[in-house]
């Protein structure tokens, strides 16, 4: 339900729901990165991943994906689906920049005009 004046609440419970799913990404991305290459075998992979729980930070990311859930249900009550559900496209934009800064993935001209072009298209949608 959209009125005429900005909903200060709504907003930061979309900017909410993307940077946690975007930092619960990224928390399981480093902690992947940390715990090597899997093997090949299927009883390996099963022990990778299971190794891979037994730490708290895949499950703090877990928690940080989980809670951008839940306030995004909550703005879903605040806006029309069709107008919030772009600004999940942000998570594009925050991965590809803390990807860099924090886990060291190379910034290439195609990532960075393809981020563009996503950024481009939600300024379109949301007018």
């Amino acid at each position: 339900m959209l009125t005429n004046r900005f909903d200060w609440l709504g907003h930061a419970l979309i900017l909410m729901s993307v940077c946690c799913a975007s930092s619960g990404q990224l928390i399981i991305k480093w902690q992947v990165n940390r715990a090597g290459v899997p093997p090949e075998q299927l009883f390996g992979k099963l022990l990778f991943i299971f190794r891979l729980f037994l730490s708290p930070w895949p499950w703090l990311g877990i928690a940080a994906a989980s809670f951008g859930g839940v306030c995004y249900t909550a703005s879903m009550s605040r806006f029309e689906l069709s107008y919030m559900y772009p600004f999940m496209s942000l998570a594009f934009v925050l991965v590809l920049f803390m990807s860099v800064l924090f886990l060291g993935e190379a910034l290439v001209w195609q990532k960075v005009a393809g981020t563009a072009f996503i950024v481009m298209g939600l300024i379109l949608l949301t007018r």
